[in-house]
């Protein structure tokens, strides 16, 4: 039986990797793959979440379920309620994930709840897979039981809330994932084969600021409000005007940058009119936090002038700011010195552990 059980694993192999291009009948064959490996996998049960995998990724499991519940807590809390039904994550054999991924990192699959990761990332991209495949599986549940279907909500407002729910337990450096930032409308951001990989990334990134964003401007419970409201409206565009007052259509444009503002701020910074690019600098980024592409240079120039000023935590403030968007051991080699001048020699230690790690 159990020899079946492999030959009919490698037809849909086979099917999967050279035949099948229809998205449906892809994703049928990718449930009947996945649902061969609980051949020869380990078990365990956290909250709402099984785990399945491979005997070798044990400690990869000790690490994500003791998140599990704060998880489970943020889910009810930005989808109004808990969901009655379990979400399967598996970590397969490397092989095995490869195939089924086709180079993502993680893959939820609707209807059947069954996430995969790979299990060959490291500690921080895994935990962001497995929370951005939990709140896919927690709003889609959500979705289907208010009987509102998965594309009556755009595929931007899917991954952005993936993405923001992920960025609470493992934020991963945003300007990894960017390249030329080129800004078009939500309405054209196709993120199943719409574009190249690079433009993609992009794209995640932008819906994730602009979730955040309304997470900011309307509170935790405007992802929960825009649901429910669309199921009553049918278009999620006339919801999203109602809850915002703002036309969908042209939202977007406030991710574009303003290049001439940088300038200007640049040169009052040449100038040495510190506290006035101080003053202009926090309403900036008060108006249009709490992320945006320019930030890491908001932040460089605002750390600067903390240091002039020796306000000591207030640029360790923006060392850990800027640290979303990128990481450099300078920058918490810097940190730690700073934690040195508030004889904080435990934060110092951890910034200084930091560097290492990334010069590493």
């Amino acid at each position: 039986m159990k020899y079946r059980k492999i030959i009919f694993f490698l037809v849909c192999l086979l099917f999967y990797i050279g035949v099948l291009r229809i998205p449906t009948v892809q994703q049928y064959y990718t449930t009947a793959l996945v649902s061969l490996l609980n051949i020869n996998t380990e078990y365990k049960e956290v909250g709402n979440i099984v785990f399945r995998y491979d005997k070798n990724y044990y400690y990869i499991i000790d690490e994500l379920e003791k998140e599990v519940k704060n998880i489970n807590e943020l889910g009810n809390a930005w989808f109004n309620g808990e969901t009655n039904s379990s979400l399967t994550v598996y970590l397969p054999k490397s092989f095995i994930a490869r195939v089924i991924l086709k180079g993502s990192n993680a893959i939820f699959i609707p209807k059947s709840n069954i996430a995969v990761l790979d299990g060959r990332l490291n500690e921080d991209s895994l935990m962001h897979a497995l929370t951005h495949e939990y709140a896919h599986f927690h709003m889609m549940n959500k979705m289907e039981d208010i009987e509102l279907s998965i594309s009556d909500v755009p595929e931007w407002f899917h991954e952005g809330v993936a993405e923001a729910f992920a960025h609470r337990f493992a934020p991963l450096p945003f300007l990894e994932a960017i390249n030329w930032w080129h800004v078009i409308p939500f309405s054209e951001m196709k993120f199943r084969g719409g574009g190249s990989g690079e433009v993609i990334s992009e794209w995640y990134v932008m819906a994730h600021f602009t979730v955040e964003k309304l997470l900011k401007d309307h509170g935790d419970h405007v992802i929960n409000s825009l649901i429910e409201l669309t199921k009553e409206t049918s278009d999620f565009t006339v919801s999203f005007k109602s809850l915002t007052g703002q036309q969908l259509v042209d939202y977007h444009e406030w991710l574009v940058v303003d290049h001439q503002f940088f300038e200007k701020i640049n040169a009052l910074y040449a100038e040495g009119d510190f506290e006035k690019v101080k003053t202009i600098l926090l309403q900036f980024d008060y108006e249009n936090g709490p992320y945006y592409l320019k930030a890491n240079s908001v932040y460089f120039l605002l750390e600067n002038i903390y240091v002039k000023e020796e306000q000591w935590a207030k640029a360790i403030d923006m060392v850990v700011k800027s640290s979303y968007y990128i990481q450099y051991s300078s920058s918490w080699k810097d940190a730690s010195e700073y934690a040195l001048k508030l004889n904080d020699k435990e934060k110092a230690h951890y910034f200084a552990q930091k560097a290492v790690d990334i010069a590493d």
